[in-house]
């Protein structure tokens, strides 16, 4: 695990520092109790709240010796447990965004399979897809700074001051509406 961490913060720099950051930011909402909370592109909201476990270990004679470990939810947020979930939980919320973008683009009578992060069509469609993969894409990320979006929401639902994002890079995303590798 840790060479294929090192693996995307050598290949994959900016999604590093933005995975980064969101770990940062979950944490720092997590040690004031306070979830993290944020409304995806699409509109529906987000609530992360992993909560500590208190453990009780009960020690009984059935059938041999047995021991059990009974877990109790605190109201006490688990820093460690929000870092870990921060990164994935907003990168499927900006994926399902897409997706219903996605689908808004496609024609009424076209058959489409999704899966997660996939999608589907039979093959004498897939350019009808493909395009419409692309410009929900553009439509998404053109002109908006997603982390910056992030920290001010979260601040506001919070009032916990967040660091700074990381600064968001140069590239165009229209650049993908032509790019021949794009979407498997």
């Amino acid at each position: 695990t840790q060479h294929l961490w090192d693996a995307i913060g050598d290949v994959v720099i900016s999604a590093r520092l933005a995975m980064d950051w969101i770990q940062k930011a979950s944490s720092t909402l997590a040690k004031a109790n306070q979830p993290m909370i944020w409304t995806t592109p699409a509109g529906f909201i987000i609530h992360q709240s992993r909560h500590k476990i208190k453990t009780k270990r009960v020690r009984t004679q059935l059938g041999g010796d047995l021991s059990l470990q009974i877990g109790e939810f605190t109201d006490e947020l688990d820093p460690r447990k929000q870092s870990a979930g921060g990164p994935p939980n907003y990168v499927h919320g900006q994926d399902g965004s897409h997706l219903q973008m996605t689908v808004v683009r496609m024609p009424e009578d076209q058959a489409l399979a999704m899966v997660h992060d996939s999608y589907g069509t039979y093959a004498c469609d897939t350019d009808i897809l493909d395009r419409a993969i692309r410009e929900a894409f553009v439509d998404l990320y053109d002109g908006w700074d997603p982390l910056a979006s992030l920290r001010d929401e979260l601040q506001v639902r919070s009032g916990v001051e967040l660091p700074e994002t990381p600064p968001q890079g140069d590239f165009d995303v229209k650049e993908v509406l032509d790019s021949p590798y794009f979407f498997a």
